[in-house]
């Protein structure tokens, strides 16, 4: 299984997370929830490249077991990356392709009957749309395959 996601430039230059996973060739993905929303929010603060983001937010830290990563320890839902690919964006950043080595879920959290798949009304995923804007799940609608 691959994941992807972007991460820009900051001043033309790399950003901590950037640097961090081409450093460590490892990363995880802590799926962001309603409830830590805010604190996900703390972590975009402009900090040093050597202030733990841990500390200033006071998100619990927990070390990866299949990577050599860290990630937020009470999160529901978390995705133990290997790098696999780094596409240069020409300038404004690199697209990210991990591939996933191991999946961390909350026992709490429900899956549809029947399938692999968690609840996503249980989970309570955000999604980042651009900059400060961030969506809510509201209403999931289910529609059958024809």
């Amino acid at each position: 299984m691959l994941i992807s996601l972007s991460i820009g430039t900051k001043g033309g230059q790399a950003k901590d997370s950037l640097r961090n996973i081409r450093d460590q060739e490892a990363f995880c993905v802590n799926v962001v929830t309603e409830g830590h929303l805010d604190a996900m929010n703390q972590t975009a603060a402009s900090l040093p490249p050597d202030q733990d983001e841990f500390a200033v937010t006071g998100l619990p830290v927990a070390a990866a077991e299949s990577v050599d990563a860290p990630y937020v320890a009470n999160c529901p839902a978390v995705l133990e990356c290997r790098l696999f690919k780094d596409v240069d964006l020409h300038g404004t950043g690199s697209l990210i392709i991990g591939e996933v080595l191991a999946v961390r879920l909350d026992p709490a959290l429900a899956v549809i009957e029947g399938s692999e798949y968690v609840d996503s009304t249980a989970l309570r995923p955000v999604g980042r749309l651009w900059g400060s804007a961030y969506t809510l799940l509201g209403e999931v609608k289910i529609l059958e395959r024809p």
